[in-house]
């Protein structure tokens, strides 16, 4: 038995930041070379040597998406051309990650880099061909995931420390963005309720981060400083925040309230923007409290949980009598995950709660196979 519900269009990418130990590049960093350069040379053997792995002898036929070295100049002609919306056809990009450069820049202790999914379709998990379109190629993402470790783990040292993350970008159909105000209304409004939630499940070197600052609560920035989002300053009960949502007259004012106009929140709303002729909303939201991972299970399991949580979110109208049926702890948000008619079969949603070390009486049990 197949319990899945028909699935809506989620669309999502991920960024993950790791540490590469090339097992098969062994020059020294030159010492006359700027950390541009020495990025650089890295970065394009890992490019030649994923997609020459990407159709190896009896393998031909299948098809995986590609990478590419994102450059400065093309990175910043994605930004002045697409700051509000995800390219139709994009491959993995690996490009620099300056903010891990304090924590290890040599070649024995990894060199810090970011990889950039393409965007996936939610719906498409499994498969073993990527499916053509009119404007872009849409590849089974599970099975790319898959094999986009399976690859790196074969050529290199995969490594992550406290201060590498995985962000999971999400929009709410195949237009990668959001039908209406009200969509994105309720979800932040189930953020702002379930921040606690989440935050008790995250590691510990992740549940107060400067880089993913809770958007409605106090973030403990160090161990005598504190955050709290200055759009929320005396704020002190849920009812009122909601209320603070619900007030938002434009999409602007609700990413001025959940952001304080810069993106390092747990949930980044800065590149929304309203189609002028429309009630469409263009863009992406950004989970960005996840740990950094270097496998594919741990991976797949917190891009689950997002969607998961998106789909719960807008899948009825957010209130506050609503919200009143769940506790705002652990508990609370599984039933309030599972509210909702379901994405994924009883069986994967049980593998991937259990990857997020979710409390054994609410993962649910496997059905038999008869």
């Amino acid at each position: 038995m197949n319990d899945a519900s028909s699935r809506p269009n989620y669309q999502f990418g991920v960024e993950l930041e790791v540490f590469l130990v090339l097992k098969s590049f062994c020059q020294n960093v030159a010492e006359d070379g700027t950390m541009k350069d020495n990025f650089e040379e890295r970065a394009d053997h890992i490019v030649r040597l994923y997609n020459n792995a990407l159709s190896p002898q009896g393998e031909a036929d299948r098809n995986y998406p590609r990478m590419v070295r994102l450059t400065p100049s093309q990175s910043s002609s994605v930004i002045v051309s697409h700051s509000r919306r995800w390219e139709f056809a994009n491959p993995w990009q690996i490009k620099d990650e300056p903010t891990l450069y304090m924590y290890g820049i040599d070649q024995s202790g990894g060199w810090p880099v970011e990889f950039a999914s393409p965007i996936f379709d939610y719906q498409l998990m499994m498969g073993d061909h990527i499916i053509r379109g009119p404007c872009r190629h849409i590849c089974p993402w599970v099975t790319s995931i898959k094999k986009f470790f399976e690859i790196l783990q074969d050529q290199a040292i995969v490594l992550k420390n406290d201060k590498c993350a995985l962000q999971v970008s999400v929009s709410a159909n195949d237009r990668y963005g959001w039908d209406s105000l009200d969509q994105v209304k309720s979800l932040s409004k189930s953020i702002l309720y379930f921040e606690r939630a989440i935050r008790s499940f995250l590691p510990q070197y992740r549940q107060d981060n400067d880089y993913a600052k809770w958007n409605g609560s106090r973030t403990q920035v160090t161990s005598t400083t504190t955050y709290m989002n200055p759009q929320f300053p005396s704020v002190s009960n849920i009812e009122s925040r909601i209320a603070l949502v619900d007030a938002c007259a434009t999409v602007e004012d609700l990413v001025r309230l959940m952001n304080n106009r810069h993106k390092r929140w747990s949930w980044n709303f800065t590149e929304l923007q309203k189609n002028p002729n429309s009630n469409f909303i263009y863009g992406r939201v950004e989970f960005r409290s996840p740990p950094g991972v270097d496998n594919w299970s741990e991976c797949v399991a917190w891009i689950h949980f997002t969607v998961e949580f998106l789909h719960a979110a807008i899948s009825t109208n957010a209130t506050m009598h609503r919200f009143g049926q769940f506790s705002r702890d652990l508990t609370g948000l599984i039933k309030f995950l599972d509210s909702v008619p379901p994405l994924l079969t009883r069986g994967l949603k049980a593998t991937y709660r259990r990857e997020l070390t979710f409390p054994d009486h609410w993962i649910p049990d496997i059905e038999p196979i008869l």
